[in-house]
């Protein structure tokens, strides 16, 4: 998941939660789980609307985005991970034997997504200069960008 597309150069599940949903990837909610895997047959043609989140705009050049995070959202996931006996199961069935909360300790390391990723930073603060993060000192994340600079 840390080289997969998630928006128009925007690659790994990391920066790909926060910048949608301005949350390390350990702390998103099943929901937003569930947004991320829909937005990977199609990524290039959603966008995030100020204040974070996912749009497909009426404008997008394909309908598929919104399709497949529907589906993923609110009939696909759920319904396949019932049918293939829960998300235990299926994290058993491709090697993965812990979970997020298993590794609260390792958090604070510089590579755990703790933090806003420095080209998430300056990419919202491109998109969206006066965003604050939640998880942040209060600051806009265009001054969080010049103090890094």
């Amino acid at each position: 998941m840390n080289s997969a597309q998630f928006g128009p150069n925007l690659y790994g599940i990391c920066a790909a939660s926060w910048y949608y949903f301005d949350t390390p990837s350990w702390y998103v909610n099943w929901n937003e789980a569930k947004m991320l895997a829909g937005m990977l047959p199609s990524p290039t043609d959603l966008v995030r609307p100020p204040g974070g989140d996912v749009l497909h705009p009426d404008d997008a050049p394909k309908g598929s985005g919104a399709f497949h995070i529907n589906g993923a959202l609110n009939v696909d996931l759920d319904s396949r991970l019932q049918n293939w006996g829960g998300r235990g199961n299926v994290m058993a069935s491709v090697g993965i034997q812990d979970a997020s909360n298993d590794h609260s300790d390792e958090r604070p390391n510089p590579d755990s997504s703790s933090t806003m990723p420095a080209p998430t930073v300056e990419r919202v603060a491109l998109e969206d200069p006066t965003f604050r993060s939640q998880w942040g000192d209060g600051r806009t994340v265009t001054e969080l960008l010049a103090a890094t600079q």
